[in-house]
Formats: structure tokens, sequence, C-alpha cells
């Protein structure tokens, strides 16, 4: 009678549904990796990775790189990864390895929005950069400050968004600049803990 439960394990499980509707003994015991699921893991961990060097070096606003995003690119349920996290154990670390962090998702708007903002004949101005970027100005301050760009010279000429962002060893993980206290970050209307007003 519960259908969704059931159609669920028949998907996710039938194994174990089919043992506990015959009454037989289920399982407790971690069953093996079979190695038709080691290659399937294989093929999907370096599917996962192409595609996210396409995403990065495709032209357009880009796009952060989430888990849900790699995972949507792949023939396989979140929930399956989640509860069964053991069949897919270089998937998992791959994941683990491409999932964006709002700082690098941040560099890779700047250098995108620098180029939009001189395509687009406005003034070359933080101001500016920050909102076509949707960045926060502390992140865009921070993140230049880290990297040296000098995005007037750079304004000027095509920008290898890849390039630029290997040169000042940012990638997809980066977790931000090292004196920063912040671990995240948040979009434009982000204020550093700092600068909010306090109760007197």
């Amino acid at each position: 009678k519960a259908y969704r439960p059931t159609a669920w394990l028949v998907e996710h499980d039938k194994r174990w549904l089919d043992a506990a509707l015959s009454g037989a003994p289920c399982e407790t015991a971690p069953r093996e990796v079979t190695a038709e699921e080691l290659l399937r893991d294989k093929h999907f961990a370096e599917k996962v990775e192409v595609q996210a060097r396409q995403w990065i070096a495709q032209g357009g606003k880009p796009q952060r790189i989430s888990m849900q995003k790699l995972l949507d690119c792949l023939p396989l349920n979140y929930s399956l990864l989640k509860s069964h996290p053991q069949r897919f154990p270089l998937l998992s670390e791959k994941i683990g390895l491409l999932k964006e962090t709002s700082w690098s998702f941040s560099a890779r708007r700047i250098l995108w929005a620098v180029e939009e903002v001189q395509r687009l004949g406005f003034t070359l101005t933080p101001g500016n950069i920050c909102v076509r970027a949707s960045v926060s100005y502390y992140a865009y301050l921070k993140i230049c400050e880290f990297t040296r760009w000098d995005v007037g010279a750079m304004a000027h000429q095509p920008i290898n968004i890849p390039v630029e962002l290997a040169r000042a060893g940012i990638g997809l993980i980066w977790q931000g600049p090292h004196a920063s206290a912040w671990r995240e970050i948040g979009g434009r209307a982000y204020v550093a803990t700092s600068s909010r007003p306090t109760d007197l």
C-alpha cells in the first residue's frame, strides 16, 4: 500500500526487499562491491572530472560547480550515493575535489565581469565589477589583493580565465585568502562581521 517507499526500495535495495517479503533473514553485513560496480565508479569519476573541466573552459556567464550539478550529468541518484558511499569511493573523492567553493567561484565571476564591464562600455570600477559579478565588495578586495590582478590592464585584452586562476594558485576547492577569517562568503549583501552595527 505504501507505493513510494516500495518503489524506492525496488530501485535502491531490491535484494533486501525481496528477503524481507519472503520472511528470510535479512543481511546485516555489508556486501562486497562487485567488479562491475568498481568499473562504473571509475567511469562516473572520470565523467564528472571531464564535465567540470568543460564548464570551467566554456565561455559565457560562469555557473558554480556544485555537487548536485556534477551528479546531474550522471545516471545516478544522490540518495543512492549518500546511502551507499562505499560503492562509489572514486566518485565521492572526485566530487570532493571538484565541488567549487564560494571563494573560487567569486574569483571566476570577477574575471568574467571585468570583460563584461569592458564589453558593455561601462566604467571599469570595483562597484560595476561587483554588480556584474554578483560578488561582495569585501570579496572583490580580498581576492584582488591576494591575486594582485590589475583589472585595468586585464580589461584591454582577452582574459583566459582558467589560465589566470591557475597562475594565481586558485583551484576549485580554494579556501580563500590566507588572511581571511571567513571560510565561505556570500553575495553582494555580505557584510564583514567587524563592520556590522552592534547593540549598545
